[in-house]
């Protein structure tokens, strides 16, 4: 995609801005995150790099920095095209104040996407959301498939479980969903073991419930399991938002990350077709909270009558369909190599607020601050006026062109020359 952007570039179609980009590196994931979708992606289009340094976790991306001078080297690519910088908060405050009109990539929390798009307003966010999981029917392979989207990798993930829908659900259910969790003395042990979604006993030893005794749950509102590091809340109700009175609301519900906690939703109507206000309801808060990942699990033999309205009233950018009895889809399942398009969005109507443009995966990472040249437009232009003399094609909404930021708008034409519905 990159090679695509860089042909465009060539053909006079658009220019790439070469300013330096900022990276400011995740917490976790950063060799994927940071590294192959933002530093990678920016050195291909010959765009400066500078890597920020984090005040936990740093080594990690300074190793993988180091190895990337290293590779750099060995290529010929010049090593002033990537630099990291060492510095605490303050530092990188300065650094983002000198370049006011740099790109900063960012992957992580909502509240530090705000924090930089008031800092730099080109701050590309991909944000994090409480990820749902809505069943028909409860099984036991949905409940294997809600233990380990909640669990994933200590609930490590960024489309780890976060509130799940189901029908008939009770406080028995949800304990015995988690008692089958693993697990592990490490993080390398657990892979040794085959385990993807087992709890780290030093992590999980600060929640474990103790023995012989009834535990106070360390959530407010929640319950703890009895044996694992895990807590729960069962209502008939979707879960409100922690936003205080007078605030705007949604993208409240807490992540509480690295730690399984998990809302229930169990409406006595049941969640189907048969119960369309709670769809209709579900959908407002899906829309309202803008999870990651969307899975919805139903009866084969359906037809999606489940799915696909959900799908209709909330466009989730991840939206997975599974079925109840054999292969239910999680809310931590990924896959990009058959070309799943991904996408961490803020809520829509405060996207603004958090990102300069919504982030989609895949894409050409310097294309998010590249711009369509005059030239191109004016050939675009003429090209539009030619087909609308022959009686087809598009419209333009004015005898001459403007070039300023935004959109191009056309009215499409029949070939009669009436007007179609659409832009």
């Amino acid at each position: 995609m990159v090679d695509d952007l860089l042909a465009s570039e060539a053909r006079g179609e658009l220019r790439v801005d070469r300013r330096p980009a900022l990276v400011a590196a995740v917490s976790n994931f950063s060799n994927f995150l940071d590294l192959c979708r933002k530093t990678l992606r920016n050195l291909e289009a010959g765009v400066p790099v500078v890597v920020l340094s984090r005040a936990n976790t740093g080594q990690h991306v300074y190793r993988w920095f180091q190895l990337l001078r290293e590779a750099m080297q060995r290529e010929g690519v010049p090593p002033e095209l990537c630099t990291f910088l060492s510095a605490d908060l303050e530092g990188q405050r300065r650094l983002m104040a000198a370049l006011p009109e740099s790109p900063v990539f960012f992957t992580g929390s909502r509240e530090v996407a705000c924090a930089l798009k008031e800092l730099s307003p080109l701050t590309f966010a991909s944000t994090g959301g409480p990820n749902t999981l809505v069943a028909s029917e409860w099984t036991p392979p949905v409940s294997e498939a809600a233990r380990v989207s909640a669990c994933i990798e200590n609930s490590g993930q960024c489309t780890a479980l976060r509130h799940l829908v189901a029908p008939g659900l009770d406080r028995q259910k949800l304990e015995a969903m988690f008692d089958a969790t693993p697990s592990s003395s490490s993080a390398a042990a657990a892979l040794q073991h085959g385990h993807f979604a087992a709890l780290l006993e030093p992590w999980a030893k600060q929640w474990s419930p103790s023995e012989g005794e009834a535990s106070p749950s360390p959530v407010e509102g929640y319950s703890l399991h009895a044996k694992v590091a895990a807590c729960f809340k069962l209502s008939a109700d979707l879960p409100t938002d922690s936003t205080s009175p007078g605030q705007e609301k949604g993208g409240g519900l807490e992540e509480h990350w690295r730690r399984v906690v998990v809302d229930a939703t169990s409406p006595p109507g049941g969640v189907g077709d048969n119960n369309p206000a709670f769809l209709a309801s579900l959908s407002e808060w899906l829309v309202r909270e803008q999870p990651i990942t969307l899975a919805v699990n139903e009866a084969r033999d359906q037809g999606f009558k489940l799915a696909l309205p959900l799908f209709e009233n909330t466009a989730q950018v991840v939206c997975s369909a599974g079925d109840v009895s054999e292969s239910p889809a999680l809310t931590c399942q990924a896959r990009p190599q058959d070309g799943e398009i991904f996408g961490e969005f803020p809520p829509r109507r405060n996207l603004a607020r958090h990102t300069h443009f919504p982030v989609v995966v895949p894409s050409p990472t310097p294309g998010y601050t590249a711009a369509y040249t005059r030239e191109h437009l004016e050939r675009v232009a003429a090209a539009a006026a030619a087909l609308e003399e022959e009686g087809g094609g598009y419209s333009l909404c004015s005898s001459e062109l403007e070039v300023r930021p935004g959109f191009l708008e056309a009215r499409p034409r029949s070939r009669a020359g009436a007007p179609l519905p659409g832009r």
